[in-house]
């Protein structure tokens, strides 16, 4: 995550209790899901007379990047497709692709993208690569 958790409580006492089960459950979320930038969990009090049922309602607002996983890709002709983590598929070319790393694409290599629309329809420019397929990535101890 690039953005520290942000935890927010209104008429709800902070306890230790509460706030490790709200960072455990958001560590688990950022195993998931890589490409999560921030978190917001809010934690308030129901403003109704409630009889049964949690006493709280909670919030998570997450902020995600646009990623996708190159889906087609035709060098010959300098253009590729990537498909959306929402299934949808996305036109690129070569010149959309940062640092002239068209080369490098694979099928199934991680990127960024910006969706911007194009003649066709929407499609994604500033593709930058984030992760290649079969590459391990160092971790600094």
């Amino acid at each position: 995550m690039q953005i520290p958790l942000e935890i927010t409580y209104r008429d709800v006492q902070k306890t230790a209790a509460t706030e490790e089960l709200i960072r455990r459950k958001v560590g688990k979320l950022e195993r998931l899901c890589t490409y999560i930038i921030s978190i917001r969990v809010t934690v308030e009090s129901s403003q109704e007379h409630q009889r049964s049922g949690s006493p709280y309602r909670v919030g998570i607002y997450l902020s995600v990047q646009r990623v996708a996983l190159v889906d087609k890709l035709f060098p010959e002709k300098d253009y590729g497709f990537l498909k959306t983590v929402d299934g949808r598929v996305l036109y690129f070319h070569r010149n959309s692709v940062l640092a002239d790393d068209f080369d490098r694409l694979e099928i199934g290599t991680g990127v960024r993208y910006v969706e911007t629309m194009g003649d066709k329809g929407p499609q994604a420019s500033t593709v930058q690569i984030v992760d290649k397929p079969g590459v391990r990535h160092s971790t600094s101890s």
